[in-house]
């Protein structure tokens, strides 16, 4: 975080018999700079079924985080690729238009930046194949305007 301390985001899944079926994150903020306490941040990060959640960058005011589509849609839609900003890192605006080419699915997105509002994407390409483990590395350059 922007004052040192430290926040851990996780997918979850919803309690059995929620409206919402579909993965959430959720995320704990360390109470020191030591980041070996945490306190449960109240709410979900994203809803929708969202995982693989990367922060990107952590400013004040200004958050950015990539992450895929949940894999529960697999093979009528592919896993995509999203981004969302913050201006808090609690309360995220996820954009809905997928990155990623739809002939494959893509997943846990990882990047380091390469210059202003510029990173550079590692993911996992997979086929659109329930439970498919022919897993290829592949990387792009994400540029936010």
């Amino acid at each position: 975080l922007p004052d040192g301390r430290v926040r851990l985001y996780w997918v979850q899944d919803p309690p059995a018999g929620d409206s919402e079926h579909r993965e959430w994150v959720v995320s704990a903020t360390s109470t020191d700079t030591g980041g070996t306490s945490f306190t449960m941040d109240q709410g979900q990060r994203t809803t929708g079924g969202y995982v693989d959640f990367e922060v990107l960058q952590a400013k004040p005011n200004d958050w950015i985080a990539v992450m895929s589509s949940t894999p529960e849609t697999v093979p009528d839609e592919p896993q995509g690729i999203f981004v969302a900003t913050s201006e808090d890192g609690l309360r995220w605006d996820v954009n809905p238009e997928n990155l990623a080419p739809t002939s494959m699915s893509y997943l846990d997105p990882t990047g380091v930046s390469i210059g202003h509002n510029q990173w550079k994407l590692v993911l996992a390409e997979s086929s659109n194949i329930p439970g498919a483990t022919d897993y290829n590395l592949v990387e792009t350059t994400l540029n936010i305007i």
